[in-house]
């Protein structure tokens, strides 16, 4: 479920902030205003918008950097992101995975790449679930030819978009296929799983 605007009564979808676009006054200004606002001048850092750590997660606790500086595990980190955003997500430490079932249907986030090559056994094959992989370490970026590592805050948003399309698809009773979000080479690592018993 997509997390709603924090104004009191709203019930508007607030994409990437704490409030929707109708009520955005309502949310503290710009991290870079904000910076004199900040007395710690020798902890100032430019990932946080020239504010120091702790200031910058007390004044934006929502943000996907917020989530990054206060879990060292990328997995507690985009545990709690998705469980922030969307109501329902149970995690599972053992497998590195978030699931969410609707309608009948689960939506199975994993972060470890042995579980998604024992997916596609017919078992797994005949459950109504859609899957999604996120990759949390280096992959190949087709666009620049090269491997990328960004932070992974930077990711958490496309991570968010493709889960609401997800349910959305999943309301409608439709599964699509295995999605990959940040991984190398979806395609050599399709060829390699044994699809045979």
């Amino acid at each position: 479920m997509p997390t709603l605007c924090a104004y009191a009564n709203c019930r508007n979808r607030a994409p990437r902030s704490l409030f929707c676009s109708a009520h955005k006054t309502c949310m503290p200004s710009n991290p870079a205003n904000n910076a004199n606002m900040c007395t710690h001048l020798a902890q100032r850092r430019p990932i946080t918008k020239n504010m120091c750590q702790h200031c910058y997660m007390k004044m934006f606790p929502q943000d996907p950097l917020t989530f990054q500086l206060t879990y060292k595990s990328a997995f507690v980190a985009t545990t709690k992101f998705v469980q922030n955003r969307f109501d329902g997500f149970v995690a599972n430490d053992h497998t590195s995975s978030l699931s969410l079932i609707l309608n009948g249907i689960t939506l199975l986030i994993c972060m470890n790449k042995t579980v998604i090559q024992q997916i596609k056994t017919p078992t797994q094959m005949q459950t109504k679930t859609q899957y999604i992989y996120f990759g949390t370490g280096k992959y190949w970026n087709t666009v620049q030819q090269k491997y990328v590592n960004p932070m992974l805050y930077t990711r958490l948003y496309d991570l968010e978009s493709e889960i609401n399309k997800c349910i959305e698809f999943i309301l409608m009773g439709e599964i699509h296929d295995l999605i990959y979000l940040f991984d190398s080479a979806p395609e050599a690592k399709l060829e390699a799983i044994n699809f045979s018993k």
